[in-house]
């Protein structure tokens, strides 16, 4: 669904990416659903540092985590434009390890 419309997006959040089927792993690494793929937590840093460790395992580009873990975040939710009106705010936020960089 993701690939074929524009306004649909991936969630891979639910499962740890070690349960991921191997298309999955293809098709979020590949031109179309790259910058269509986002994940998130609630489940604390702990939890977000094992799910880093799992990805890193995986076969996919290092542009495609950035995208998945931060930067399509970041143009769905207008967030680039946040950081460019409110440049403190959005700094203490980063420098706070609220966003994920790699």
């Amino acid at each position: 669904m993701a690939s074929k419309h524009p306004n649909v997006y991936m969630d891979v959040s639910a499962w740890p990416p070690n349960w991921w089927e191997p298309s999955l792993v293809r098709n979020i690494d590949g031109a179309r659903c790259r910058t269509k793929t986002m994940w998130g937590t609630n489940g604390g840093i702990q939890r977000a540092l094992e799910y880093f460790d799992e990805m890193d395992k995986l076969p996919i580009r290092d542009e495609s985590k950035r995208l998945i873990l931060r930067e399509n975040a970041m143009m769905v939710y207008n967030l680039l434009a946040l950081a460019q009106n409110r440049g403190s705010l959005f700094q203490k936020l980063e420098a706070a390890s609220f966003f994920c960089c790699l």
